[in-house]
């Protein structure tokens, strides 16, 4: 399961370096408006992509490593003899997962609302 979280959030993280390195070309040939006093450098470098990788490491360890150690509290031993359904000990009405997607869905929420604003003002 750890190495299964660290693979998907290697993808993430290589699928959101390559979505940075798309946008930085894109936004590298625009040209502010005269007398603008910003500058800005946005080169993504060797640096950037050694935090991406360690970041993406840590939270696919850190995000994967409390399902792996739930699942090695499962009796898996009465399932395989009776052939019935696994009985999970500990399934609570408001674990931490079911609040971790709450967060998930109000977050998404929140960001389609922004979106939608932002879109609609321009």
């Amino acid at each position: 399961m750890i190495t299964e979280g660290i693979l998907l959030s290697l993808i993430g993280g290589a699928a959101g370096f390559a979505m940075a390195y798309s946008l930085w070309a894109l936004t590298a040939h625009t040209r502010l408006p005269a007398g603008s006093p910003i500058s800005i450098d946005t080169a993504l470098d060797w640096h950037t992509a050694i935090f991406v990788f360690v970041l993406a490491v840590a939270c696919g360890i850190g995000f994967s490593i409390l399902p792996a150690l739930q699942a090695t509290k499962t009796d898996v031993a009465p399932a395989l003899k009776d052939g019935a359904a696994l009985q999970f000990s500990g399934n609570r009405r408001f674990g931490l997962r079911n609040l971790a997607m709450g967060a998930q869905v109000a977050g998404s929420l929140l960001l389609l609302l922004v979106a939608d604003s932002w879109y609609w003002e321009s």
